[in-house]
């Protein structure tokens, strides 16, 4: 079970999620792209949005980081079982993030670590 996750919105054939990070730093619109690489291989790639797009890098500190994390593993959970045949690669922009996700998807035992579907880089 994932737990509380924020409510999405969908765009571009499901392949762009907006969702609303709330916390002590307000109201921060965040996005999820997953970005075709191969036929079967889709990169995702979450962030904050911004007027160019997403920033990736971005260090919101908003205390919901759990709820966010949960929030890209359900779009990237369903979009594998609306897509059985697809393949999502993971792949942190830093050395922080990577820290980062080891330590939260390994203490939290996410579902989506358990997916043969999905390839972390940062391991």
């Amino acid at each position: 079970m994932l737990g509380e996750t924020y409510k999405t919105q969908s765009f571009r054939e499901d392949t762009v999620f907006v969702f609303f990070s709330e916390g002590v730093q307000g109201v921060v619109p965040k996005i999820v792209v997953l970005d075709q690489k191969e036929e079967n291989v889709w990169n995702l790639g979450f962030g904050d949005t911004t007027e160019n797009g997403m920033d990736d890098s971005a260090i919101t500190n908003n205390g919901d980081l759990i709820k966010v994390i949960r929030t890209v593993t359900h779009i990237a959970m369903e979009f594998l079982k609306s897509n059985p045949q697809k393949r999502i690669h993971i792949q942190p922009v830093d050395k922080k993030r990577k820290r980062l996700y080891n330590t939260v998807f390994k203490r939290k035992e996410e579902p989506i670590m358990k997916s043969p579907a999905v390839q972390f880089f940062c391991f």
